[in-house]
C-alpha cells in the first residue's frame, strides 16, 4: 500500500481554511433545533422540583397550598416552552437567547425571575432555580450544534 506524502503547506492551508469556514458557519438551523431540547429540559426541571446543583427547591412557607412548587396554573412551567404564553426565544446565526418575559400584557410571568433567582429583600423564598440546561441537555446541544457545523463544513 502506497502512503502519499501531504506537504506542511497544503495542510496548514487545509487548516486554515476548515477554521475560516468554523468562524463564519451559519448554525442558525442549529440553534433552532436546540430551542426545542431546552423546553424539554425546562420540562424536567419543573418535574424533578431541582436546581441546576441537584438540590430540590426550598419547600414553600406555607404548608398545604395544594399544588406543586411554582405550579399553581402552569403558567410558569408553559412560559418556558417554545411557543408557551410569555415565552421569549431568539436565534441568529450563531447565538440562542430563550427566557421568561415579564411583561402581563404580552402573557409573560412578572415574577419568574424573582422565583428563578430568588429575592428575600421581597419576601420572596430562595431561589427555586428552573431555568437552566442540564447536562443532558448541553450534551444534546453540543450533538446538535456539532453537526450542524460539520454540515457547514464539509456539506452533507
Amino acid at each position: 500500500m502506497a502512503t502519499e506524502v501531504i506537504p506542511a503547506e497544503t495542510l496548514e492551508a487545509w487548516i486554515a481554511d476548515v477554521c475560516d469556514k468554523l468562524q463564519s458557519a451559519d448554525l442558525g438551523a442549529s440553534m433552532n433545533e436546540c430551542l426545542p431540547l431546552l423546553s424539554e429540559g425546562f420540562a424536567r426541571n419543573f418535574l424533578n422540583q431541582a436546581g441546576s446543583t441537584g438540590g430540590g427547591w426550598p419547600a414553600r412557607k406555607r404548608v398545604g397550598d395544594g399544588h406543586e412548587l411554582l405550579n399553581e396554573t402552569g403558567a410558569l412551567a408553559g412560559a418556558t416552552q417554545v411557543g408557551g404564553s410569555g415565552n421569549v426565544s431568539e436565534t441568529t446565526g450563531r447565538t440562542l437567547a430563550i427566557g421568561v418575559d415579564k411583561s402581563v400584557r404580552d402573557g409573560g410571568i412578572p415574577g419568574a425571575a424573582a422565583h428563578n433567582f430568588g429575592y428575600p429583600d421581597k419576601n420572596i423564598p430562595p431561589q427555586r432555580e428552573f431555568l437552566y440546561a442540564d447536562d443532558e441537555t448541553l450534551d444534546r446541544m453540543a450533538e446538535t450544534i456539532a453537526d450542524g457545523a460539520l454540515e457547514a463544513v464539509f456539506g452533507s
